[in-house]
């Protein structure tokens, strides 16, 4: 992902990652925090919180968010939802995202 980052000619980016991505999303964060921004991701169960390393290296980390009723296939349940909240999550750290 880092390749990838330079390889795009950005210095920073916000990582996205769902299900088996977002260990890849947390990872990369934890280990090159110089050049992720943010992480966003699905399936994060029990991160966040203090004296948590993600906390440490991602200073604008937020609780989680759950939408009640939903299963596994959340972006396809409530895709509405789903990308309002990273709509919002992406305006907080950059701004109003643009309508």
């Amino acid at each position: 992902m880092i390749t990838l980052i330079g390889e795009l000619g950005e210095e920073q980016t916000v990582v996205v990652g769902h299900n088996w991505g977002a260990p890849v999303a947390r990872t990369t964060a934890m280990l090159r925090p110089d050049k992720i921004r943010a992480v966003a991701g699905g399936v994060f169960r029990g991160q966040g919180g203090s004296g948590n390393p993600l906390s440490a290296v991602a200073p604008l980390l937020h609780g989680p968010m759950v939408l009640p009723g939903c299963g596994h296939w959340t972006q396809q349940e409530r895709p509405a939802e789903v990308n309002a909240a990273l709509l919002d999550f992406l305006a907080r750290i950059d701004g109003p995202a643009p309508r």
